[in-house]
C-alpha cells in the first residue's frame, strides 16, 4: 500500500473523553440491571436461587451473534458509523421488552420457567458482547486513554445501574420503584449515549484524534475504517496479542463462574437479612468492577499475568464459600451475617483486580503493538473474553443442573 501513516497523537480534550466514556455506558448496562435486581427475581419468579445461573447460560448463548459478527466482519468488514448505532438501538428495543415482559412465564415440559427474561438476557448478552469485539477496536484508534475512558464507560454501566438500584431499593419487600420503570430509565440512558455516538463521528475536530490515520493515498477505496487490517494475517495478529488473549481467557472463565453461583453466597443467612446482603455483594461487586477499570488510566504498566495471580486466591474464597453455604442450607441450619459481610469484602478486592486487568489486556494491545494491528487484536482479545465467559458459564451451571 502507497503512503504514509500519521502516528501523532494530540492531547485530548476532557468534552472528547466525555463522549467517548458515555458510549461505552450501554454495552453492559441491560445485563447489569437484570443482575442488581436478583432480590426481586428470586423472590418472584420460579426459578429462585437457581436463576443466576440460568440467565448466565442464556447470556453466554448471545455469542452466537458475536462469532456470526467476527466471521462475516472478516469477510466483508462492516463500517463503525452503521454497526454502532445499530448496536445501540437493539439496546433499545431490548430494554423496553424488559421492562413489560420481564415477569412472564413459560409451562415448558411440566415446568414453569422465566422464558421471556431468559430470551431477553440472551439478547442482552449478545449486545454486551458484541460491543467488547465492536467498541474495543473502534476506541483503539484513539490510543490507550480513549481506550481507557471508553472501558470505564462500560464498567460505570455497572455504577449507573448500580445508582439506580440503590435508589430502588430491590432488597426491600416494597421496592422505591418497579423493575418495569427501573429499565425504562435505562432506556433513556441509551438513547442520550447513541446522541453522543453521532456527535463523535459527525465531529471532524474529534476524529482528528485518532493515534493513525487512514493512510494518506489517492485511492479513495483504502479510506474505509478496516481496510489497513489486511496488512498483516491473523495469526501474525494473534502470536503478537498472545499473552493478552490467554490472560483474557483466563479472568473471564474465573468471573462468570463467580457471576452464576453469586447468590449461593448468602444461601444459608436468614431472611430478610440474605437479600439485603446479596443486595450489597452485588452492588460492590459492579462498582469495584468500574473503579478498577478507571484504574488504569493512572497506573497502566503493570504486568497483566501477575494481576490474574493476585486475583485468583479472592475468587478461590468465593467460589469454596458458595459449596459452604448450600452444605448448611441443605442441612437447614443458618450462619452469621458476619459470612456475608466478609464475602461482600472480598468481592471488592476481587471485583477490583477483575475490572483493572479486563482493561489492562486490551490497553496492553494498544500500547505494545504496531498500529496497522491494534485494531484487530483488539477484537481478537474480545473474542478470547467472550470464549472465556462461556467456558465459565457452563461450568457455573454445572452444580444448578443438579438442584
Amino acid at each position: 500500500v502507497r503512503g504514509r501513516m500519521m502516528q501523532k497523537q494530540d492531547k485530548v480534550p476532557i468534552y472528547v473523553l466525555l463522549l467517548f466514556f458515555a458510549i461505552g455506558i450501554p454495552s453492559w448496562l441491560l445485563v447489569n440491571g437484570i443482575f442488581l435486581q436478583m432480590p426481586i427475581l428470586i423472590s418472584t419468579l420460579p426459578e429462585k436461587y437457581t436463576i443466576a445461573a440460568y440467565l448466565v447460560i442464556f447470556i453466554q448463548i448471545g455469542n452466537i451473534f458475536t462469532f456470526t459478527y467476527v466471521f462475516y466482519h472478516n469477510k466483508r468488514p462492516l463500517r463503525y458509523s452503521i454497526t454502532i448505532p445499530l448496536l445501540f438501538i437493539v439496546t433499545i428495543i431490548l430494554s423496553l421488552c424488559i421492562s413489560f415482559f420481564w415477569c412472564k412465564t413459560t409451562t415448558i415440559f411440566s415446568k414453569t420457567r422465566s422464558l421471556s427474561l431468559m430470551v431477553l438476557s440472551m439478547l442482552s448478552g449478545a449486545v454486551g458482547s458484541l460491543s467488547v469485539v465492536i467498541l474495543y477496536p473502534f476506541v483503539s484508534l484513539y490510543g490507550t486513554s480513549v481506550t481507557s475512558v471508553m472501558s470505564t464507560g462500560m464498567g460505570c454501566s455497572g455504577i449507573v445501574a448500580s445508582i439506580l438500584s440503590f435508589i430502588q431499593h430491590p432488597d426491600r419487600s416494597t421496592p422505591v420503584f418497579s423493575v418495569s420503570f427501573y429499565f425504562h430509565i435505562c432506556t433513556i440512558l441509551v438513547l442520550i449515549s447513541l446522541v453522543c455516538f453521532i456527535v463523535i463521528i459527525a465531529s471532524n475536530s474529534i476524529n482528528q484524534y485518532k493515534i493513525r490515520q487512514q493512510l494518506l493515498v489517492t485511492d479513495e477505496s483504502l479510506l474505509s475504517d478496516n481496510s489497513i487490517e489486511k496488512e498483516s494475517t491473523n495469526w501474525e495478529i494473534v502470536k503478537c496479542s498472545s499473552y493478552a488473549i490467554l490472560n483474557q481467557i483466563y479472568i473471564s472463565v474465573l468471573y462468570m463462574i463467580a457471576l452464576g453461583l453469586n447468590p449461593y453466597t448468602v444461601l444459608a443467612i436468614e431472611s430478610p437479612k440474605d437479600k439485603t446482603i446479596l443486595f450489597w455483594f452485588t452492588l460492590a461487586g459492579v462498582i469495584f468492577v468500574a473503579l478498577g477499570r478507571l484504574a488504569t488510566l493512572k497506573f497502566n504498566n503493570t504486568n497483566v499475568t501477575i494481576q490474574s495471580i493476585l486475583q485468583t486466591p479472592f475468587w478461590a474464597y468465593l467460589f469454596t464459600i458458595c459449596f459452604v453455604m448450600h452444605s448448611y442450607s441443605s442441612r437447614k441450619e443458618t450462619v452469621s451475617i458476619l459470612w456475608g459481610i466478609i464475602a461482600i469484602c472480598v468481592n471488592v478486592c476481587y471485583s477490583f483486580l477483575y475490572g483493572y486487568e479486563d482493561t489492562m489486556n486490551f490497553n496492553k494491545v494498544a500500547q505494545e503493538l504496531p498500529s496497522h494491528k491494534i485494531e484487530k487484536a483488539s477484537r481478537f482479545v474480545g473474542i478470547a473474553n467472550q470464549m472465556g465467559t462461556i467456558v465459565g458459564a457452563l461450568i457455573s451451571f454445572t452444580p444448578v443442573s443438579y438442584t
